[in-house]
């Protein structure tokens, strides 16, 4: 087989060098298709495992004739010709460097990698000839390339070509890949950071295992170990060099030298991330690394999320790598590149002489004119979100899969919550990183349930909205969410956390639908007509005092009904879910209802403002009703250990929900981790967590950080965020890590706490008024306590008729409009 093929690249090379003119049609029609349906084929009788047994057995006598290899040969010759056109090319040359690649690639040279430099002297003559003549040609190969794009214009077809022959040669000349590195600074803090999220526990006791380590150094060559991280203590370190024109030697088998230059065209080039050049070799890098990787015994084969990252971590620079790209991201995000500040002014918006603004101004900003984002940013980052994603699903293999939530996790905690175009950019960014991996990329369909870490973008998005004191930060922020509602909440503990513990809380409530920006109003109310009033399908949240709706007691009566014990376990907690929620929105709307009519009244007949104000704080300090809406006793939070297991038959005495299966996982994981600082807060991981694991003994929790001032409204004391912690409490009191308390109204003593509370109902309408007094979760007897001051009946006012707005809009939609935040110009003095 292996003579056939080579009789048959020997004729075809005939034609090639006898036909200048039919260069290009031999090259497409005939060898590339051979090329890339042909799998390299060797002589040696380890070919067929992949040639990783012969060279861990570089002792074994037989391997001086290790090129003893019938194709490499003939390979090398059509590589020389190739080379040889290139010099007198004048037309198109991208085929020609697609077959170049094509054939430097080939595994038939792979083994001339990992022989020793120094042959001994009884080594077979011709074989160290090929040997030479491959570094020889391999050396030539890429200063061409480096020349081609040394200029001040090139063609994209030579960027692609210079970006292969970086990656190839990266692995395979030694001593090249320090000098790639050294003109890409990495700042120490980012290094140490994703050390710290690739080298877990379990990973870093893996990948330290004497037996996995000496696959890994197997499967690449001996003079990229000095660039391999085996624990977060030996990073090493990579001398910047600060010239612009630098030349690197290279020494060849023979002992001859080829001198490799480049200028500073070339380095600019290369150290611009955010052009093509590094994206390019970047995503090749992944390409040519998984396969040194795949040649690990059983490598296909490794079920830990955690030693996969450990795996990538000892890679070769492999975390420098991703570090740079993390920071080059992070610097983008905060606006440090100087192309992307030009910006210039609007004017004030114009008036529409007092009348309601109709419904689109509420999904967009109160701005008239506006603007989009700088091309060169929005470019950017469009680039990036691609270059992330391809490298996470275009390899083949799932190897890399999880390094999405390794850089959103590393470019999140870099971002400063006052800053508002940072979080502008950020969100933009996670938004078009996941349209990415919907719309461009083989993500496979659990992925976004299973693998993206969407606690973490919770938690982040809790905290831009907790931190951020900028409208445009919110406006964004809730767009986002209601672009992505359903992919942010696939699961009942991830729909939980966004309804009931974020969206729901009456702290956010407050703050977001009485905010003082129209826009950031709007956009919240329209995400819970949207998306939260149609989650319970029985009956919808009467959205205005007059209008279709649920009554309160139908969704009472549900709470209390017996659930089906044959109903499907994830079905029956989403729908309980949805029906907490119903009850929190139907409670929080009676609430603000209420109490908007009952301070209109008050104000009746008063003409001058300073009568209003007085009016306003005498009813601040009276002494406000402990409770808007009663909930009846019979209201139960199910217990599934007592409910489901007994078949529904037997009432708990405890009204509290058991974590589910993930939650200890989740649990023991946060443990183990530090808090991380992000210079004004700390953003918590919740990846990397199995349902198989073991839940361990619970220890203390993480303090809380320092409380966050704000100058209207009372502030949590942390924005950290569990899905499983929030409102869950374990039968043996064991808590969670506990969310920390927020304040809701200046006038009411309650705090929102973890801890199960009861609370004796009021109701006349009880089914039993001698029924024993049952704890519900403490999430909504805060609900049934939440008065919002009577000091922002103006932004009360602004959110009854947003809600008209929206309502009227809902009888004309069928579906959730989408919703947008321009780019707005005027960051720091805003006129609204």
């Amino acid at each position: 087989m292996e003579n056939e093929s080579s009789r048959y690249l020997i004729r075809l090379l005939g034609k090639f060098r006898k036909s200048p003119r039919r260069h290009t049609h031999i090259l497409a029609k005939d060898l590339l298709p051979w090329l890339r349906g042909k799998p390299a084929t060797s002589s040696s009788e380890n070919t067929k495992k992949k040639w990783f047994p012969t060279i861990r057995s570089k002792k074994h006598p037989d391997n001086h004739n290790i090129q003893d290899n019938g194709l490499a040969p003939v390979l090398l010759q059509w590589w020389k010709a190739l080379l040889d056109s290139l010099q007198y090319a004048i037309a198109d040359c991208s085929v020609i460097y697609e077959t170049l690649v094509e054939i430097v690639a080939r595994e038939e040279f792979s083994e001339f990698d990992f022989i020793e430099e120094k042959c001994p002297p009884t080594g077979d003559l011709c074989n160290t000839g090929q040997q030479a003549i491959y570094q020889v040609l391999l050396a030539q190969t890429l200063q061409f390339a480096i020349r081609k794009v040394d200029g001040t214009a090139t063609q994209p077809g030579t960027v692609i070509f210079c970006a292969h022959m970086l990656a190839i040669c990266f692995f395979k000349i030694p001593g090249f890949a320090v000098w790639l590195l050294q003109a890409l600074p990495v700042e120490r803090r980012m290094l140490k950071r994703m050390a710290a999220d690739l080298l877990e526990d379990s990973g870093a006791s893996y990948i330290s295992n004497a037996s996995a380590l000496e696959h890994l150094r197997n499967a690449v060559p001996a003079h990229l170990h000095l660039l391999m991280v085996y624990n977060r203590c030996n990073i090493p370190r990579i001398p910047v060099s600060r010239g612009n024109d630098r030349q690197y030697t290279f020494k060849c088998f023979n002992n001859e030298r080829t001198v490799i230059k480049a200028t500073k065209h070339f380095f600019s080039r290369w150290q611009t991330s955010d052009r093509a050049l590094y994206i390019l070799f970047y995503q090749r890098y992944h390409t040519y690394l998984q396969s040194y990787i795949a040649k690990i015994p059983k490598a296909s084969l490794i079920p830990s999320i955690r030693q996969r990252n450990a795996i990538l971590a000892a890679s070769p620079a492999y975390l420098h790598l991703a570090a740079y790209m993390a920071n080059r991201v992070s610097a983008l995000l905060q606006k440090e590149n100087p192309n992307a500040d030009l910006l210039v002014s609007i004017g004030e918006p114009t008036s529409n002489n007092g009348s309601r603004t109709p419904l689109e101004s509420y999904y967009s900003s109160v701005y008239q004119q506006q603007h989009t984002k700088p091309r060169s940013i929005d470019a950017a980052t469009r680039r990036y979100a691609y270059c992330l994603a391809w490298c996470s699903f275009e390899v083949n293999g799932d190897l890399f899969q999880d390094m999405i939530n390794v850089w959103i996790r590393c470019i999140a905690r870099d971002v400063r919550w006052p800053d508002a175009k940072g979080i502008y950019c950020l969100i933009d960014f996670i938004d078009i990183f996941i349209g990415e991996l919907q719309r461009n990329c083989k993500a496979p369909p659990n992925f976004f349930t299973h693998r993206l870490d969407l606690p973490f973008l919770l938690d982040t998005v809790q905290l831009v909205l907790h931190k951020s004191d900028s409208p445009i930060a919110h406006m964004r922020t809730l767009a986002f969410i209601s672009n992505n509602f359903e992919l942010l909440t696939p699961r009942p503990d991830l729909l939980d956390l966004m309804c009931n513990h974020i969206l729901l809380q009456p702290f956010f409530f407050e703050r977001l639908a009485l905010h003082w920006h129209t826009g950031v109003q709007s956009y919240y109310l329209a995400i819970l007509f949207w998306h939260i009033r149609p989650l319970w399908s029985k009956k919808p949240v009467k959205w205005l005092e007059t209008g279709d709706g649920c009554d309160g007691r139908c969704c009472q009566e549900a709470w209390s009904r017996h659930i089906d014990d044959r109903e499907e376990q994830g079905k029956r907690n989403r729908d309980q879910c949805a029906l907490e929620s119903h009850i929190k929105l139907e409670t929080l709307f009676l609430s603000f209802q209420q109490q908007h009519q009952r301070i209109k009244s008050a104000l009746i007949g008063l003409e001058t403002r300073q009568q209003r104000e007085d009016a306003l704080r005498r009813i601040d300090h009276q002494e406000a009703d402990s409770s808007c809406i009663s909930i009846q006793s019979e209201l139960r939070w199910f217990d599934p250990e007592t409910d489901w297991s007994d078949g529904g038959s037997g009432r708990s005495s405890s009204s509290t929900i058991a974590a589910p299966a993930i939650a200890a996982e989740f649990d023991n994981c946060k443990r183990r981790r530090s808090s991380q600082s992000i210079r004004f807060s700390t953003l918590r991981r919740l990846s990397f967590v199995k349902q198989q694991q073991q839940q361990q003994e619970p220890s203390s929790p993480l303090p809380p950080s320092p409380p966050h001032s704000h100058p209207s409204t009372p502030l949590p004391e942390a924005a950290t965020c569990e899905y499983y912690a929030a409102a869950l409490t374990s039968r043996d009191s064991t808590r969670s890590p506990s969310l920390p308390d927020l304040h809701i109204s200046r006038r009411s003593s309650h705090t929102l706490s973890l801890t199960s509370a009861t609370f004796r109902s009021s109701s006349t309408t009880s089914v039993s008024s001698s029924s024993s007094d049952k704890p519900i979760p403490t999430h909504i007897r805060a609900v049934t306590e939440w008065q919002y001051a009577p000091t922002r009946q103006l932004y009360a006012n602004k959110a009854i008729a947003c809600l008209a707005a929206i309502g009227d809009e809902g009888k004309r939609t069928p579906k959730a409009p989408p919703l947008t935040v321009d780019w707005l110009v005027a960051w720091n003095q805003p006129r609204f």
